[in-house]
């Protein structure tokens, strides 16, 4: 882990701990909530299936994004299995 990541890391805890909101998860962050490698996240988010901005370097997908997968997959899943 970089420098920076952990500096970033301990601010978000903080705020967190202060009852600030995230409005954004990294991906390494959503690949944990979601259950899936981080791998796979950076090929959603360079396919576009996953909205994301970039800050500098950083990558951020919005909260929203989450709930917007999960019903895309869910669809997905229900489509292919009245297919059967």
């Amino acid at each position: 882990m970089k420098k920076g990541e952990l500096s970033r890391k301990r601010l978000r805890e903080k705020a967190l701990q202060k009852g600030v909101k995230a409005i954004a998860l990294s991906p390494e962050e959503f690949a944990g909530a979601i259950g899936m490698s981080l791998s796979t996240v950076y090929r959603l988010i360079r396919t576009k299936r996953i909205p994301s901005a970039r800050l500098g370097k950083r990558i951020l997908i919005p909260l929203s994004a989450v709930e917007e997968f999960l019903n895309g997959e869910r669809e997905e899943e229900e489509v292919a299995h009245a297919r059967r």
